[in-house]
């Protein structure tokens, strides 16, 4: 299936913690594996990637470096608002090497909220977010 998370379809991410002007927040969805967003330290960290319309949601996939303990949220308003708790993960660490992680979803959505908890170091990298499932008509 193909990944409804990426900026050449008109996915945002409308809020991010913390940025980095060599390593922003939109590298997350922007496709290319050897881009990535970092934080800046101190937890938690979050951000929110906004679809342009509501997806049904198979997947999300989240691909990074050194994260602990996430929370995934799903909104599916047309603002960001009134997010309802997807699953809470704690993430067997590899140290410096990219970790997929996979989360079962099964439902419409129109923005995530993914919320980095702890860290195994100071500093998060994400390189992926991925949303397989189909558009609503």
């Amino acid at each position: 299936m193909a990944n409804l998370a990426l900026s050449s379809a008109g996915v945002s991410v409308i809020l991010a913690t913390s940025s980095d002007d060599g390593f922003p927040p939109e590298n997350m969805i922007d496709g290319d594996p050897q881009t990535f967003w970092v934080t800046t330290g101190l937890y938690p960290q979050e951000f929110i990637v906004s679809f342009p319309a509501k997806v049904n949601a198979d997947t999300v996939s989240i691909q990074g470096v050194n994260i602990k303990t996430l929370e995934i949220y799903k909104g599916i308003n047309s603002k960001p608002t009134d997010f309802e708790q997807i699953c809470s993960k704690e993430i067997e660490r590899k140290e410096n090497e990219n970790v997929t992680e996979n989360i079962q979803v099964n439902s419409p959505i129109t923005h995530l909220k993914i919320i980095i908890t702890n860290g195994y170091d100071h500093f998060v990298a994400i390189s992926s977010v991925a949303v397989t499932g189909s558009a609503i008509n």
